[in-house]
């Protein structure tokens, strides 16, 4: 079965060879002719776990190709930047949809899927009114929202394994086909809630939003146990994973804030579009008020603890461990911070070097590795989680452990984000 995938980015190349590595033959659409001829070449430009080694392996069933191809199974995957208000634009979408109503054979059914992230309404009041006017009637074609669950790092372990696939169809035929499709990427066996289009697009920006909500709620916990003598965040958490009312073991750890390319945008196209229906979004802005705190609050301790010519050294850049972005990092924001408030300032990632400086300031020192920048500093911020950290030697340095990694190894100079000592 042939099915056309338009926009092969990280997200759209990793759902291609998928699908591929299932049976499908794949025909990418893809504009950026510099990703086409790499994907072409069978080697897709991005770190991510599994993808290049499947693009080895199955890139066989995928061509791609600069004009959308005729297809009876469309799914659209492109970019929907952030505007200046917070909602998604639906330039590169609506673009897609015009390429597909040139191209989709003019007999049997065609299927139009939408797994980009849209705002809420964009089926309804953009989307399927273009199509209507270009194509008439539902008798041959339909549309379903089925937006990707993925988390970057594990994209193509998270579409094999959704906890969860959500369609909001505009008929029977495209629901149908859609779950047919997605359920055949799977090898566990997810919830899948048919839902109509407006409420499959609340529910994928409900679902972040609720992600982004219990990370600031837990961070405030953080907060608050640094207060008492004895107070640790972890033996709170740990005590919450064991009430299945509140979210059971998959809750997450109190440390910095939320970043990367989905949950910040998502919050704040969660707020815009909450008032542009004259609704409330306290929450959502609470959300964001405390996601920012964690930022500046931690740069602050690093100010009062370091003295006059201590060099600081930070651990960690990426927005989270396993990749290599550092989309919206709290840890590159901290690093800015100190830079601007006159300290030295010294960094490694295993990752995520060479992305770091589109935004980190260009006083900041780079190290090969975290040893060497431990070697060289006086505090040190542990600020990502990566492993390889927890096998440095601090030298009994002034250490601040956001995920308290270390925990097992403090002393005197080590602060974990959460915990008061006696």
């Amino acid at each position: 079965m042939k099915i056309c995938i338009i926009g092969t980015g990280k997200v759209g190349s990793a759902l291609a060879i998928l699908m591929a590595s299932k049976g499908y033959q794949i025909e990418g659409t893809e504009i950026n002719d510099t990703l086409r001829e790499a994907l072409n070449r069978k080697d897709p430009p991005y770190e991510e776990a599994d993808l290049k080694e499947f693009w080895k392996i199955y890139g066989h069933n995928v061509e791609v190709f600069k004009e959308v191809r005729s297809a009876y199974t469309y799914i659209i995957l492109v970019q929907t930047p952030s505007q200046p208000n917070g909602s998604f634009s639906m330039k590169y979408i609506l673009k897609a949809c015009e390429g597909i109503s040139n191209a989709m054979p003019k007999d049997g059914f065609v299927n139009i899927i939408i797994s980009s992230t849209i705002n809420p309404g964009d089926i309804d009041f953009k989307i399927k009114p273009f199509f209507m006017k270009r194509l008439g009637t539902f008798k041959d074609w339909g549309l379903s929202y089925c937006p990707c669950l993925i988390a970057q790092g594990s994209i193509i372990k998270d579409f094999k394994n959704p906890p969860i696939i959500i369609i909001g169809s505009t008929n029977e035929e495209s629901q149908k086909r859609t779950a047919k499709t997605f359920l055949s990427l799977v090898d566990n066996v997810p919830s899948v809630r048919y839902l109509s289009p407006i409420n499959a697009e609340i529910a994928k920006l409900a679902i972040n939003f609720f992600i982004t909500m219990k990370i600031s709620y837990l961070n405030t916990l953080t907060e608050l146990c640094e207060k008492f003598h004895g107070g640790n965040i972890d033996e709170v958490t740990d005590t919450l994973k064991e009430d299945p009312r509140i979210g059971g073991k998959k809750l997450f750890k109190g440390g910095l804030g939320f970043g990367g390319p989905c949950f910040p945008r998502d919050t704040d196209a969660f707020i815009i579009w909450a008032e542009n229906q004259k609704g409330q979004a306290w929450l959502s802005e609470a959300t964001k008020r405390v996601n920012k705190r964690q930022m500046t609050r931690v740069a602050q301790m690093i100010l009062e603890l370091s003295h006059n010519g201590e060099k600081i050294g930070i651990l960690g850049l990426t927005y989270k461990p396993g990749t290599y972005l550092c989309d919206e990092s709290q840890a590159i924001v901290i690093a800015n911070l100190l830079v601007q408030n006159g300290k030295e300032v010294h960094v490694y990632d295993p990752s995520g070097m060479t992305e770091s400086k589109r935004t980190l300031d260009e006083k900041a020192i780079y190290h090969s590795t975290g040893q060497e920048l431990v070697d060289q500093c006086d505090v040190i911020l542990i600020a990502v989680d990566w492993e390889e950290f927890k096998n440095i030697n601090y030298k009994k340095k002034k250490v601040i452990d956001v995920w308290r990694i270390l925990e097992k190894k403090k002393n005197k100079n080590y602060i974990g984000l959460g915990m008061k000592n006696l």
